[in-house]
């Protein structure tokens, strides 16, 4: 059964609101294909809903301040 997207967006929210994570990370954590998490977590970006920072090679997304 497809979760909603709003679902989905929440469940994120919630999921780095306790720590940051990596698009990979996250995809395991939710158990969901790398693609649709970094859909998600793009079009939440253009929301403002969270931030992106470099950590050396690695994107690391968290909830914005």
């Amino acid at each position: 059964m497809a979760i909603p997207s709003t679902g989905v967006k929440a469940k994120i929210l919630a999921t780095l609101r306790k720590k940051p994570m990596s698009v990979s990370e996250l995809s395991r954590r939710m158990k969901m294909r790398r693609e649709f998490v970094s859909g998600y977590l793009e079009a939440m970006r253009n929301e403002g809903k969270i931030e992106v920072v470099t950590v050396g090679r690695s994107k690391v997304y968290r909830q914005k301040r």
